[in-house]
Order: C-alpha cells, then sequence, then structure tokens
C-alpha cells in the first residue's frame, strides 16, 4: 500500500458497511476493481490511490493500521472518502467512510 494517513480530529460525514460472504482473502480484488471502475470513468478532479489509514499516530506506531484506497475532488480539497476491506472470518468486510 501508499502512504501513511492519520485520522486525528476527522470527522465522519457518512458510513456504510457490508458483509461479502465467502470472500475471504478477496480484499486486493475489490480494490483492483474499484481503483479501475474510478479510472475508466474519467471523473473530472477525482483522484484515488492506496493508503495505510491509522486512528491516530499514537495507534498507527503500535500497529494499528489498515488499507484502504482514498479518493479525493479537486473541487472539495477538505473531502475524502475511504475505501476499506478486510477479512471478516470466511468472508470479506467492505466499509465506505466519507470525511
Amino acid at each position: 500500500m501508499g502512504k501513511k494517513v492519520s485520522l486525528k480530529d476527522e470527522k465522519i460525514l457518512d458510513s456504510w458497511s457490508t458483509l461479502i460472504e465467502d470472500a475471504q482473502k478477496k480484499n486486493q480484488e475489490i480494490f483492483n476493481n474499484t481503483t479501475a471502475s474510478i479510472k475508466e470513468s474519467q471523473a473530472p478532479g477525482i483522484t484515488i490511490e492506496s493508503v495505510r489509514v491509522r486512528p491516530s499516530w499514537l495507534q498507527g506506531f503500535f500497529g494499528n493500521e489498515r488499507d484502504y484506497l482514498m479518493m479525493t475532488n479537486l473541487g472539495l480539497r477538505d473531502y475524502r472518502m475511504y475505501i476499506g476491506a478486510r477479512d471478516y472470518g470466511n468472508n470479506l468486510d467492505v466499509k465506505k467512510q466519507e470525511l
């Protein structure tokens, strides 16, 4: 994954998650397909990159980091969307958070 991001004082504007049954170990496929779809859309001003997100610098220091895709919009510089996927038993927990 790419650069590290800390979410120390961020306010969550919107969030959702879903559990995909029997999709364990498919998180990279979700990331790849999402990235390809966003890039193919050629939406103006939209960028997407891989990041490692931690709730704060200190928690990141102790290894509490997760891989996410971060989408940004040049027209809304303070707005970011994070898309994450992680194994949950035999399933895949996929979530989106808008900050």
